[in-house]
């Protein structure tokens, strides 16, 4: 039986801006930064860098992978679709705040049956939805 979701991948062109954009811009906190030695990581022949984040009080992490990896999975890489909620307590305050922080908002807060909705992008154009859930329902 599924217990819980682990981790979701994210392929992302510079695994340092990325890290700089998660942990800086969206408040994330770093859970594990190692690099693999490249003997232990035959699939790309060199070291690998594993980066992974979450949100403060959250088991469910984002590992934030080198693109190289994304090169193994044909037709997965960098700014494919994505579809990864992530739950806010006051939509207003945090599309606020990020938005002063820079980031690219492509659907601005909209509200419907469930509550609030927006969409932004990470710079590698990976999609993330913020959400407010109304009250009576469970998170999405």
């Amino acid at each position: 039986m599924i217990t819980s979701v682990g981790s979701v991948i994210i392929f992302v062109t510079d695994q340092q801006k990325a890290l700089d954009f998660y942990t800086d811009t969206l408040g994330f906190e770093v859970r594990l930064d190692v690099t693999v030695p490249a003997d232990q990581a035959p699939e790309v022949d060199s070291a690998v860098r594993w980066i992974e984040v979450a949100a403060p009080s959250t088991p469910t992490t984002l590992s934030l992978i080198s693109r190289q990896f994304a090169q193994l999975r044909p037709g997965k890489g960098c700014g494919e679709f994505t579809d990864v909620n992530l739950l806010v307590d006051d939509m207003k305050a945090t599309y606020e705040e990020l938005n002063r922080k820079g980031v690219r908002f492509r659907v601005e807060p909209q509200h419907d049956p469930f509550g609030w909705r927006a969409e932004f992008v990470d710079p590698d154009g990976n999609g993330f939805n913020l959400i407010e859930t109304a009250a009576g329902y469970r998170a999405m």
